[in-house]
């Protein structure tokens, strides 16, 4: 079975709630940290470090496992078959707009990840796209910036990550419209947040910017259709 492993944002561990290795046609398995930016992503510093995971947002649908089995460390994520990069969101959402380097923010990811994941197929998946409202914690916790704004570095972000991968003859990206038609919302408004529970504490507004869980099993699927297609 072909090992598929999935690196991100807190997004990615909302996908891994959805695995079920009885299904699974691959071997499958999720790093992913809450706030993590393109950016800061170096893989090389966390290998030395062996950075650890921060595991589920909430439970995973198939299997019983306490939290700590979720919890993986970076160097169990080494040269898998494909390595699914899912990086980006956070950046456009709470720095691009400010320092206004989308494009070398890509790029430098990129090398980063080629550099690194030498001995495996690299599939890139563009960042999930943007609520049209900026979904904080509580107001101060980062800039706020408007829905265009964000919108723009998210376009000069993904062009980037075409052009890199055209530039080195990588996999396309798997694209925004791709998660779009996954889980059959095109623009990403409030309706379609998370709730906040009690567990979430503090944050003070009653969406996050996440989806509901409901749509990340089509996100899920979608990105084990990818693999599948890539190996």
């Amino acid at each position: 079975m072909k090992k598929v492993y999935l690196i991100g944002d807190c997004h990615t561990t909302r996908v891994w709630e959805h695995w079920n290795p009885e299904t699974s046609p691959v071997d499958f398995k999720a790093w992913g940290m809450a706030g993590l930016t393109a950016w800061s992503f170096d893989p090389d510093v966390y290998s030395e470090e062996n950075k650890k995971s921060e595991g589920l947002e909430n439970v995973n649908l198939y299997i019983d496992k306490p939290q700590e089995w979720w919890i993986r460390d970076f160097n169990e994520f080494k040269d898998p078959d494909i390595v699914l990069i899912w990086l980006g969101y956070v950046d456009i959402r709470q720095r691009l707009v400010e320092y206004n380097n989308a494009k070398k923010d890509a790029y430098q990811m990129m090398d980063r990840i080629r550099s690194y994941y030498k001995n495996s197929v690299i599939q890139i998946i563009e960042p999930l796209p943007q609520f049209t409202e900026m979904l904080l914690k509580y107001d101060g916790i980062s800039p706020t910036f408007t829905y265009e704004e964000r919108q723009n570095q998210n376009f000069i972000f993904c062009e980037a990550l075409k052009e890199y991968t055209q530039k080195h003859k990588m996999l396309t990206p798997v694209t925004q419209q791709e998660i779009k038609d996954a889980v059959g919302i095109q623009e990403f408004t409030i309706e379609y947040a998370a709730d906040v529970i009690h567990l979430d504490q503090p944050w003070y507004n009653k969406k996050k910017d996440a989806l509901k869980k409901e749509y990340w099993g089509n996100i899920y699927n979608l990105f084990i259709e990818k693999a599948e297609q890539a190996i």
